[in-house]
């Protein structure tokens, strides 16, 4: 009877292990794949602010995946954790079905698992005291690794073998080769396709310098152009000639990568039509409630700080010298940062 119910035990705890494992790996596929759509939209220039974890400016994704940290070999990070959690779910699956060989296969699972674990606590540690801001979707997938690790130690006593033999590395080589292939393979698909931005930029320019202009007949608002320093605030500052016939104002922050990519799309108008054509105004509207109401909560840390250099070195005619070298460094963007690029113009 004892004997009975021990191995009913065993049984019983053999289930929730592979119960506990399936819904950890789906949580953290789910999880990588939103991580990769979100960063697709943000290097797309289609999606800065809306992502559902942007709390502050320490709790925020897109600081997270506007860092150098968060691509590795120009692929975002959750590209490569889509990758593991299918690989892993193979594995499971396979040792689910494979009764026979069911501890060598989850010896190899338990070895990416250990991986995993390992991969995390590093990636945690660069969002902590390198990119000073925390992104909770990817803790989620950091707990989804650590959880594994924790049910795998529990049950290793029933799955954990030697671990170092060539069938196993062979098995585990081609499960990640072929799981990672087809991740890669449908990332390949979907990720951003800014050559083809640039490539309908320029058919829309080389149509309207052909193509006959209709007239806009809606009421214009005319933003008003302060062009003394004496006045309100200041100047404002601009590139071209105060008499063009088009006047575009950018109201940008430092920190935003759309206003990155929409900065240098207005270069390439203004070259295109000319500077007595195109007059190009630069607001500064940091998105950060230290200096900005109209925000309220704060997303960039340096936006602020930005702005008011920005404005300082226009009263020495630096201002478009220290735009186009901040949008330069915006992934390395900091305080020390700043002062440096000031020091240098």
């Amino acid at each position: 009877m004892e004997t009975y119910e021990q191995s009913s035990q065993q049984s019983s705890g053999k289930n929730n292990f592979f119960i506990f494992s399936f819904l950890s790996v789906f949580l953290g596929a789910s999880l990588s794949f939103y991580a990769t759509i979100h960063h697709i939209k943000l290097k797309s220039a289609q999606d800065t602010t809306a992502a559902m974890c942007n709390v502050n400016s320490v709790v925020s994704c897109d600081k997270v995946a506007q860092s150098s940290y968060s691509e590795f070999f120009s692929i975002p990070l959750g590209v490569y954790g889509a990758g593991f959690f299918l690989a892993l779910f193979v594995l499971l699956l396979w040792a689910y079905g494979n009764k026979v060989k069911r501890k060598a296969i989850l010896t190899t699972y338990g070895l990416l698992v250990f991986l995993g674990c390992l991969g995390s606590l590093v990636l945690g540690l660069i969002s902590s005291f390198l990119v000073k801001a925390l992104c909770l979707i990817c803790f989620g997938i950091y707990l989804c690794n650590f959880f594994q690790g924790f049910i795998f130690w529990r049950n290793r006593k029933d799955f954990w073998e030697h671990p170092f033999s060539f069938q196993r590395f062979i098995r585990v080589s081609l499960v990640v080769l072929v799981v990672f292939s087809f991740v890669l393979a449908s990332y390949s698909l979907v990720k951003p396709k800014v050559g083809a931005h640039e490539k309908n930029f320029k058919t829309r320019s080389s149509k309207l310098s052909t193509n006959k202009v209709v007239p806009n007949k809606e009421p214009q608002k005319k933003i008003a152009l302060a062009t003394s320093s004496y006045v309100g605030n200041g100047e404002d500052y601009r590139k071209g000639s105060d008499e063009a016939k088009v006047v575009i104002h950018e109201f940008a922050d430092f920190e935003c990568p759309a206003c990155q990519y929409m900065s240098k799309t207005l270069k390439e108008i203004q070259a295109e039509l000319g500077s007595k054509t195109v007059l190009l105004v630069f607001r500064n509207f940091p998105l950060d409630n230290s200096c900005n109401p109209n925000i309220k909560i704060r997303l960039h840390d340096h936006a602020c700080m930005a702005a008011k250099i920005a404005r300082c070195g226009g009263k020495m005619g630096k201002f478009w010298d220290f735009h186009d070298a901040i949008f330069a460094k915006q992934n390395k963007l900091s305080e020390a940062t700043l002062r440096e690029e000031a020091a240098k113009l």
